[in-house]
Parts: structure tokens; sequence; C-alpha cells
């Protein structure tokens, strides 16, 4: 199914032309990602697996927090340590110890900054735009598809953490839909 969509959406930007800064849509795909690591955690809360919350939780800091920084730094170089220490200290505020309404309210934080470092370096008026929307939602997509390759072998899952980084990108196109 990932893939079926992930092929309709393909061809789409191929025919809508766009005419924003690629670094923008980027950094947007960075913060999406982010946030559907945010799901997965969440989802992890709810079953009472705080270690793969945690982990979902971390990823932000240790595979994207670098790519946003230099747009974010660019825009707002006070806004991007805040976001580089919010992400940081989610490690501390989500481990097994932590109760989930504690664990919610960290991400719930880490989400608001999100929206915040998005609203200042894409702004309303682009991230509206049907045609950057349709690029990021093809971005994550995409991005899935890797996830997935990851996660899942002989019709098994073998890499949780992956697959469930799969079904939260597809989760978050979905969102932006």
């Amino acid at each position: 199914m990932v893939l079926i969509t992930v092929s309709i959406f393909s061809v789409v930007p191929a025919f809508a032309q766009t005419t924003y800064d690629n670094e923008k849509k980027d950094f947007d795909v960075y913060v999406e990602k982010t946030l559907a690591h945010f799901h997965a955690a969440a989802i992890n809360l709810d079953q009472n697996n705080n270690n793969l919350a945690s982990m979902h939780a971390t990823h932000p800091i240790a595979e994207l927090y670098d790519l946003m920084k230099p747009e974010l730094d660019e825009y707002n170089s006070t806004l991007s340590e805040e976001v580089k220490q919010t992400l940081s200290d989610l490690r501390n505020k989500i481990t097994p110890e932590t109760s989930r309404q504690d664990a919610q309210a960290a991400l719930d934080d880490a989400r608001q900054l999100l929206d915040k470092a998005r609203d200042v370096v894409v702004g309303d008026v682009l991230y509206d735009n049907i045609h950057f929307k349709i690029d990021v939602i093809n971005e994550l997509l995409e991005s899935s598809i890797g996830e997935y390759e990851e996660g899942v072998s002989d019709r098994k899952v073998v890499a949780t953490v992956e697959f469930q980084d799969a079904s939260a990108f597809v989760w978050q196109s979905q969102q932006l839909y």
C-alpha cells in the first residue's frame, strides 16, 4: 500500500511548478519527520513501551537536528539552540520510569517549539501552498520506503523501530494531506 501511494505522489511534482526555496522544503521535511517520530513515541507510550518511545523521541536529535540547524540558524540562532536543547532533553524526559503524562508533556512542548521553528523558517503562506505540501508529502512517503526496507524482510518485522518509522512517516503524510 505504501508503494502505491508513493508512486501516485511521485508524479505530481513532475508537473507541479514550484517557485520556493528547496532549503525551506527540506527544513519542513525534517520537521515533519520529527513530528512523525513523536507520533511513534506516543503510540509506544500508549502501549507502555517507554523504551521504544524513548528511541523515537531521541531520533530527531540524533538524525535530524543537524540537518535543520543551518536553515534555522539563518533565521533565528537563539531558536535553533532552543530546539537543540529541547530535542536533547527528550533523552532524559522519556525514560522507562517516566509517566505517560510527563512523557506526553515533553513531546507536546517539543512539538510546539517545532511549530514555532517552522513558522519562522517556512512561514504560513508557503506552508499552505499546495505544491509545497505535495513535495513535502512526497519526501515523507519516499523516506518511508527506505525505513520499511530496513524494518521488514520476508514479510516479517525485523527492526521494529524502522518499521514504526515507516508507518509514522506515512501517518504524518496523511496528516499533511
